[in-house]
């Protein structure tokens, strides 16, 4: 699996039920985190083991996103490519608003969910760990 699903944590799959300033601090702290990640060499290998928990519809959406914002032409390269989006954060931005959409995130199965509730557990103890400056 790629180590650099980085954008996948930025499925506030449970935003789907915030009000919009709560989505949009839960936005900010996503971004915040991706940011760290890309550019904090030390995060990429316990990063690629949380992606291990992301059910994979949401591994797909990801692909789907990167496709529409990201002006690369190699997908493969775009999604392991941590200093790409080190050095363009307003990529990392664009692809939480895609990822954030409302109708794909309703349309999530509870098992989905759980999958990404214990993704977002495992990227959090990442963020405690190595962006403590967040």
């Amino acid at each position: 699996m790629n180590t650099f699903f980085i954008f996948a944590l930025s499925f506030t799959i449970l935003g789907c039920c915030l009000g919009d300033e709560e989505m949009e601090k839960k936005k900010e702290k996503d971004v915040s985190l991706y940011k760290c990640l890309a550019c904090n060499n030390d995060t990429h290998d316990a990063y690629g083991k949380c992606v291990q928990l992301k059910p994979s519809r949401t591994v797909v959406h990801l692909e789907d996103c990167c496709k529409k914002v990201e002006p690369r032409d190699d997908p493969e390269k775009r999604a392991k490519d941590w200093e790409f989006y080190c050095e363009n954060p307003v990529y990392v931005e664009k692809l939480i608003d895609c990822l954030l959409d409302e109708e794909y995130l309703k349309s999530l199965t509870e098992e989905e969910l759980s999958g990404m509730e214990q993704f977002e557990d495992c990227a959090e103890g990442i963020r405690e760990k190595y962006c403590k400056d967040d």
